[in-house]
C-alpha cells in the first residue's frame, strides 16, 4: 500500500498542474475582451468629446482637419492619459454640414466587442484600402486622403448639420 503513496502523489501534482494550466488559458480570453472593451468605451468617449466641441462651436466655420485634444473637454472621471495612445481625429466641412473622422490603430477584438456593444451601427467600422467599411453594411465611402487613415484602423464616420 505505501508503494503506492509516490505514484498517487504524482497524479496529484501532475493532475493539478493540468487544472492550473486549464484556468489560466480560461481566463486569458477574458483578459483580452475586458482589454479590447475598455479601449473600446475610451474610442466612443473621445468620439462623443470631439462632437460635444462641434456642437458647442457650430458658428465656427474653421473647425477642420484636426481637433486637438487640448480643445476638447473631458468627461468628469477621465483624463488624456486614459484615452488610446494613437487615437485622433479629422472634420472635413461641407456645404452646412461636417464629417467627423475619428480613428485609431485596431486593436485584437475591439472589432467584437463594438459589435456586441452597438449591434447594427453602421458609423463604426474599419478602414480597408482607402474606404470606411461597416461589418453591418459593407463598404460605405472613400475616405479624405488627407486624413492620414492608416490600412487597418478602426474607425467612426459621424456626419453633423443638415
Amino acid at each position: 500500500m505505501y508503494a503506492l503513496l509516490p505514484l498517487l502523489f504524482l497524479f496529484f501534482i501532475f493532475g493539478f498542474g493540468a487544472l492550473e494550466g486549464d484556468w489560466s488559458r480560461s481566463i486569458t480570453g477574458p483578459r483580452a475582451a475586458i482589454s479590447a472593451e475598455a479601449q473600446g468605451q475610451m474610442f466612443m468617449t473621445y468620439r462623443n468629446m470631439v462632437l460635444t466641441y462641434l456642437e458647442a462651436n457650430a458658428n465656427t466655420p474653421t473647425n477642420s482637419g484636426t481637433l486637438p485634444t487640448a480643445d476638447l473637454t473631458f468627461p468628469l472621471g477621465v483624463a488624456a492619459a486614459d484615452l488610446p495612445k494613437n487615437i485622433t481625429n479629422y472634420v472635413v466641412v461641407g456645404s452646412g454640414t461636417r464629417t467627423v473622422y475619428v480613428f485609431e490603430p485596431s486593436v485584437p477584438g475591439i472589432i467584437d466587442a463594438f459589435n456586441q456593444e452597438f449591434p447594427g451601427d453602421v458609423s463604426l467600422g474599419i478602414a480597408t484600402g482607402g474606404d470606411f467599411a461597416s461589418d453591418p453594411a459593407g463598404v460605405l465611402s472613400a475616405l479624405p486622403a488627407a486624413a492620414n487613415i492608416s490600412n487597418g484602423d478602426i474607425i467612426s464616420v459621424v456626419q453633423i448639420g443638415e
